[in-house]
């Protein structure tokens, strides 16, 4: 399989409005994965120049082919870096330009992965790189912003620029100038020649991996929550208007208005006058890891739970949902605390009274050496189109390219019950839940596609949008009925987004003179905010 994916934030407005014009009209097959080791999480984005698609992972830079998946060339072609680029790379002068977690700055050749020039700054670079002007700027550990010249590598400024408020992570571009936001909630244009600030807009809060997205003459910005959009010119507030949820990351951004996603994974889209089309939101089920976009006329949102959304912005519709997948399924973990990052998720542990698996390494704290399945990785980057394909880096080093021209997927879903174990004597009174894990890796199951019988009786279920199928049988319920002594005969019939269609069955023993099974324990706040979705819950001992 092969990849690709390109990056929204560190774009020219004109290449912004290209991509907008891009055609993606909905779910489209996984035409190929591509994937390099690396040590720490991948982020950025992908940069795409005709059917070359650029990016920096681990300790290199790589040059890929678009249609295939191939690597085209790679820097350095020895021994990978030391360091590592977390932050990806941006195409500019055809030279890629990517810093390293070191200090190191690097230019390279985009047609032949020669080394143009490098920097070895005396500090680590704590920011995306962006081009402005004739110069590349970039952040450091110092809350300082520094340029080098894009042709020679040499610093505009030895000194640099001084941000007294604390530089936040992520810098942008809008026409031509730098955009920053401070610890203190300001918002600065930065002039590239200068190097003095164009305008300051106040903020009551900015987070720190950057609140802006800037789409043609406007620059629209999450401050708590509260979504606004501002001139570029002289960033003026145009109109504001509170979301009523928490917003983190920045906002997506169209021809035709915004959207936000809030981090309880409600999704608000706005009209260019700031009237809200829906005031509820459209709830994802997980917070965004990664800025939402627009792919076309569509929202593409990218969850902590591996989840990659596509939502019609007027009508709230899920368009397409598509389970991330990981490279390695099993892992052992060291001892961990809570973590801060978003890992892969854990399985569900076993009915019979086994602890299970949790969250993995982003989740909640868990013994050395205990075996994780992953079932899915998330997002490193927004996703972008070239054309009408769709494209994805994730956080192992992955890049997936979704074509609908390029990509085959004659196979469909599988289905596996998780909870409780195939065959197992349970009860079949409430409370009860029996949950499946279902995966589609060419293209992802449809949820409208679900039929679930038990005995010949039709039953409800609930698709989340990490895959897992959830049928609750409580004593409120008038559709699922408990189940009666005996054989069960459980039979889901799932469909991919292309039609192809599986029927699993799966048998239980029912002994209502048991106890009644439950439902598996869910993930605490450290495992949800890493992105853990149902950890294994203890069963009857």
């Amino acid at each position: 399989m092969r990849t690709c994916l390109r990056a929204s934030a560190l774009l020219t407005a004109a290449a912004l409005c290209g991509l907008a014009l891009a055609e993606f009209t909905g779910p489209a097959p996984l035409a190929w994965r591509w994937a390099q080791p690396t040590r720490v999480a991948s982020g950025g984005v992908p940069q795409i120049q005709g059917d070359r698609v650029y990016v920096a992972v681990g300790g290199r830079i790589y040059a890929v082919d678009r249609t295939t998946g191939n690597t085209l060339w790679r820097f350095p072609r020895g021994e990978a870096a030391e360091a590592n680029f977390r932050n990806g790379c941006i195409l500019a002068d055809g030279k890629v330009f990517a810093a390293a977690d070191d200090g190191s700055v690097y230019a390279v050749d985009a047609a032949t992965g020669n080394l143009a020039w490098q920097h070895l700054h005396p500090v680590a670079v704590t920011t995306n790189l962006v081009s402005a002007g004739a110069n590349v700027f970039f952040g450091d550990t110092r809350s300082q912003i520094h340029g080098l010249n894009r042709e020679s590598g040499q610093p505009v400024s030895q000194a640099g620029v001084a941000v007294s408020e604390g530089l936040q992570t992520r810098l942008g571009s809008v026409e031509g100038a730098v955009l920053y936001s401070t610890g203190r909630g300001s918002l600065v244009r930065l002039n590239p020649v200068t190097l003095r600030p164009d305008w300051t807009q106040r903020f009551q809060r900015l987070s720190n991996n950057g609140s802006f997205t800037v789409f043609g003459e406007r620059i629209y910005v999450n401050s708590g929550s509260f979504v606004a959009a501002a001139r570029a010119s002289n960033g003026a507030i145009i109109w504001q208007r509170n979301v009523g949820r928490d917003l983190d990351l920045a906002p997506a951004a169209g021809p035709d208005g915004v959207a936000v996603v809030s981090r309880d994974g409600n999704l608000f889209t706005y009209n260019l006058q700031g009237n809200a089309v829906f005031p509820r939101g459209v709830k994802l089920d997980s917070a965004p890891i990664v800025p939402p976009v627009f792919v076309g006329r569509f929202v593409a949102v990218a969850g902590t739970n591996g989840a990659l959304n596509l939502v019609n912005p007027t009508t709230g519709d899920l368009v397409w949902n598509y389970v991330l997948p990981p490279i390695v399924t099993r892992v052992t973990t060291p001892a961990t605390g809570g973590g801060a990052g978003g890992g892969n998720t854990g399985e569900m542990g076993g009915a019979a009274g086994g602890p299970g698996v949790g969250s993995g390494a982003a989740g909640g704290g868990q013994a050395a050496g205990t075996p994780t399945v992953a079932t899915f990785t998330q997002a490193g980057g927004s996703p972008v189109l070239a054309g009408d394909s769709l494209m994805l880096v994730t956080r192992d080093g992955s890049l997936l390219l979704f074509d609908r021209n390029l990509g085959v997927d004659l196979t469909a879903p599988t289905t596996r019950m998780v909870w409780p174990t195939p065959g197992q004597e349970v009860a079949g009174k409430a409370p009860m839940e029996i949950v499946f894990r279902l995966e589609d890796v060419g293209i992802g199951v449809n949820p409208e596609s679900i039929k679930i019988d038990i005995n010949g009786q039709n039953y409800i279920g609930e698709l989340s949008r990490d895959g897992f199928l959830s049928i609750r049988i409580t004593s409120a319920s008038t559709v699922n009925r408990p189940l009666q002594n005996g054989r069960a005969v459980i039979t889901v019939t799932a469909s991919d987004w292309l039609g192809n269609t599986s029927v699993t069955k799966v048998n239980l023993s029912i002994d209502n003179t048991l106890n009644a099974l439950g439902s598996p324990r869910r993930p605490d706040a450290a495992g949800a905010a890493g992105g853990g979705v149902m950890g294994g819950g203890g069963g009857r001992g």
